[in-house]
């Protein structure tokens, strides 16, 4: 059965892995950027915004980060990490769930570095996949900008940060990355540009007739995040005022 993603995972042009792909495709859906190109038999996807969200630069951190609240309900009962019952807060549609791994092999800091770890995902839509991604937390300008990083791994890669055992990968895109980032703009109210890029060797992601198809559901995608953002920053107003 074919295991393919178009929605609901971060990516972006910082990875070392990127091919030179000219985007000769362009759409824009509901404030998000949609774009795609192909070199040879590489077909790349890419999905942007930037948007100003009514919190603090913290507060948008942390509607970023809690990765195991992000998930589809309704495939609970494909769940083996986390409790069927479990109900995940903010959607994601493609996501049966996550589970943070931190223990790690050592590692250099990146200069800003301030935390990473991985997270190992599993998915459905039209079959099951699985993979795990290295996420990097970087600070810069004495907090005021914050840099949220996010690569899918390959097996070995996996294996060269994790003391466990990788997930074996499976996935149909082969490079898929995550780049947020935070700037501050006052105490409530933070900047956010995401950008999420994907590339993929796969015949039928390759077609032109599946490439709109594609798109759309990275526009959906990106639109749960921002959505879960300004989601978690609203619930944590609520939360705080019904202390008083």
């Amino acid at each position: 059965m074919l295991k393919w993603f178009i929605g609901g995972l971060l990516l972006s042009s910082i990875s070392s892995h990127a091919t030179d792909v000219q985007f000769d495709r362009k759409d824009k859906f509901q404030g998000v950027t949609v774009e795609s190109g192909k070199n040879d038999n590489v077909r790349a996807y890419r999905a942007r915004f930037t948007q100003i969200i009514p919190a603090s630069i913290l507060e948008v951190r942390a509607g970023i980060v809690n990765f195991t609240e992000k998930c589809n309900n309704q495939h609970s009962k494909r769940r083996q990490w986390i409790n069927q019952d479990t109900h995940c807060a903010f959607p994601n549609e493609s996501m049966v769930e996550t589970r943070v791994e931190r223990n790690l092999k050592p590692h250099a800091l990146l200069q800003g570095e301030t935390d990473h770890y991985i997270l190992s995902r599993r998915g459905y839509n039209r079959g099951s996949y699985q993979y795990q991604e290295l996420v990097r937390e970087l600070s810069q300008q004495n907090g005021e900008v914050i840099e949220i990083r996010q690569e899918m791994l390959s097996e070995h890669e996996a294996s060269q940060w994790l003391a466990s055992a990788p997930l074996p990968f499976d996935h149909t895109f082969d490079h898929l990355t995550t780049t947020y980032v935070l700037k501050k703009l006052s105490d409530t109210t933070t900047e956010l540009s995401y950008e999420q890029r994907a590339e993929t060797t796969h015949w039928l992601l390759n077609k032109e007739v599946i490439v709109p198809q594609v798109l759309a559901g990275l526009s959906r995608g990106a639109k749960e995040i921002w959505k879960s953002v300004e989601g978690h920053q609203q619930r944590s107003r609520q939360l705080a005022s019904q202390k008083y």
